[in-house]
């Protein structure tokens, strides 16, 4: 029912958004406990994005989102976490091959998972020679991703002042700052640095606990 309303493109009217948006309320409501922070997650990723199925459960095991199961792996039930979060319609099909390893958060599910995770998940993109520091992030952000759709941008460094308390950290850009430093995050889970002309990793990561 939920995708029929959703490619119907009704939600997209105002009035009929106002009306959805509190159904949709009520299913995240009613999906199963362990399943919930799982797709939370997926929101820290800009609208559109295209999620890769074995990379989104690698950051849900990192964070302790998979619950372990006796003589089962635990990659094995992070994949039945995925499955069933598209069987609800919370995560959809995306537009590349092969179908069931890529998916991606319809809009409306998107504003869904970011009004739901409490100002925790946060996403800039940055098409300029820009340090982070420049713009305004939440004290209470958790999992940070950092892109350039244009690859025009790149970051120097990330912060830690205000935001000590990252659990992830995202960098996608098209190249590195070449003073790029990352501070030493104590509870941080989840790095991934992804760079067109990535050539070395930068070495402060070695200092990350």
């Amino acid at each position: 029912v939920w995708r029929e309303i959703l490619e119907s493109g009704l939600w997209e009217i105002k009035e009929s958004k106002e009306e959805i948006f509190p159904a949709l309320q009520i299913s995240y409501a009613h999906l199963p406990t362990h399943l919930k922070p799982c797709f939370l997650f997926c929101s820290t990723y800009p609208k559109d994005y295209v999620l890769e199925k074995m990379n989104l459960i690698r950051s849900w095991i990192a964070h302790g989102y998979i619950e372990s199961r006796r003589n089962r792996e635990i990659t094995e039930i992070g994949v039945e976490y995925y499955n069933e979060l598209k069987e609800r319609s919370f995560l959809d099909d995306a537009d590349v091959d092969p179908k069931e390893n890529f998916s991606k958060l319809h809009d409306i599910i998107h504003d869904l998972a970011r009004l739901n995770s409490e100002n925790e998940h946060y996403s800039v993109e940055i098409n300029q020679p820009l340090d982070i520091q420049e713009r305004t992030v939440s004290r209470e952000v958790y999992h940070l991703y950092v892109g350039s759709s244009m690859g025009l941008g790149y970051v120097n460094r990330i912060p830690q002042e205000n935001m000590k308390g990252l659990r992830t950290i995202i960098i996608e850009m098209g190249k590195w700052g070449q003073y790029f430093d990352l501070p030493k995050f104590e509870v941080l889970r989840v790095l991934i640095l992804k760079w067109d002309s990535l050539t070395k990793i930068p070495h402060s990561i070695s200092e990350l606990k």
